[in-house]
């Protein structure tokens, strides 16, 4: 196992030296073989190659290689070998019988690489090639993990395909998959949402997943709560003026006095990021004055000892939302985070 091991990290690396030619007519036939060995290291190492000797192919996308199933291009071989390598990665390292946990690092693996390879392709070819094989992992209903797998890659996939593909495919999924019995799917559609947002647009962040992450941000599960808060930033900076003051302030207040202890250590982490995406007249001195009293130690919201690390990290951008004008209203925070005992504070 050390061996094969030792091989497979070198693949990328032969590969360059090889060139393309080479690479196809002697390294592309052992990559399947490769990903169905017994040892997760080593279908791991693999996976971790994959981009690197799928830009040595498309390098030379026009050189051709006769196989057992007919002649490929070296295009051909990256959109449906490389690709089709590690989508049997990501669906059988997540299969149920699996002990749990025990496949995680190569799904991790086998997730970048598949984004990665996106990337170097052309838009509208990840929409027939890589987004075609995760929407089958999101349509798989027997096995959770792979639906959990495809909602984190349909999320980092929104910024590569076209929006055309995005609004048809992704959004509906997301949508669909927000609404899964699984709670972990369900986290994993939260934790998207704010970089969804980015790539939809004002206009459909407001009508179609605004609806969803309000559903979400009540979910009787406190962790799809707590993913809820770590994307309401990223999903504020799209929203507009009136619909963030509406709808997510109250949602905002809703996380800060929420029953598990898990969100509202989220919610005082999110506070700063949030109100640095409000203009002045929106920031009221009530919602200020929460974040402000982040910064007392007496406060039962700042209990946790990182508490007033975010709010000095997030302070200068809080600051320049409100103007120079209401320094008075932060001046006491600032004079409490220069004496705070904790070295990393006062930095």
């Amino acid at each position: 196992a050390v061996q094969r091991l030792v091989h497979v990290h070198e693949l990328a690396n032969c590969a360059e030296k090889l060139g393309c030619a080479e690479t196809m007519r002697e390294l592309v036939p052992l990559l399947m073989p490769i990903s169905c060995d017994p040892e997760l290291s080593v279908r791991q190492a693999l996976a971790e190659q994959l981009v690197r000797f799928a830009k040595v192919l498309l390098a030379e996308p026009d050189v051709k290689c006769e196989y057992h199933d007919g002649e490929a291009t070296a295009y051909e071989v990256v959109v449906t070998r490389i690709v089709s390598v590690l989508s049997g990665l990501l669906a059988n390292n997540s299969a149920q019988d699996m002990p749990p946990n025990s496949g995680s690092q190569v799904l991790d693996a086998a997730s970048e690489a598949l984004v990665g390879v996106a990337t170097l392709l052309p838009a509208d070819a990840v929409g027939q090639t890589v987004l075609t094989a995760v929407l089958r992992l999101a349509h798989d209903n027997d096995a959770e993990e792979n639906r959990v797998v495809a909602t984190q890659l349909l999320g980092s996939l929104a910024p590569v395909i076209t929006s055309e593909l995005c609004c048809q495919f992704v959004l509906p999924e997301i949508v669909s998959l927000a609404d899964d019995p699984v709670f972990r799917v369900r986290k994993a559609a939260a934790l998207k949402v704010g970089s969804l947002s980015a790539v939809l647009g004002e206009e459909l962040s407001a009508s179609r997943l605004l609806p969803v992450y309000e559903t979400l941000a009540r979910d009787e599960i406190w962790g799809v709560r707590k993913a809820c808060v770590e994307s309401l930033a990223k999903l504020a900076e799209v929203l507009p003026l009136e619909v963030r003051s509406s709808k997510l302030i109250p949602l905002l207040h809703e996380f800060y006095d929420d029953g598990s202890r898990w969100v509202r250590v989220a919610a005082c982490q999110a506070l700063g990021p949030f109100i640095a995406t409000l203009p002045s007249e929106a920031i009221s001195a009530e919602f200020l004055q929460l974040f402000t009293s982040l910064s007392n130690p007496s406060n039962p919201s700042a209990s946790d000892s990182d508490i007033a690390y975010y709010c000095a990290y997030n302070l200068p951008a809080v600051a320049q939302a409100v103007t120079a004008k209401r320094w008075p209203e932060l001046a006491e925070a600032f004079r409490t985070l220069a004496s705070n005992t904790q070295w990393k504070v006062r930095r």
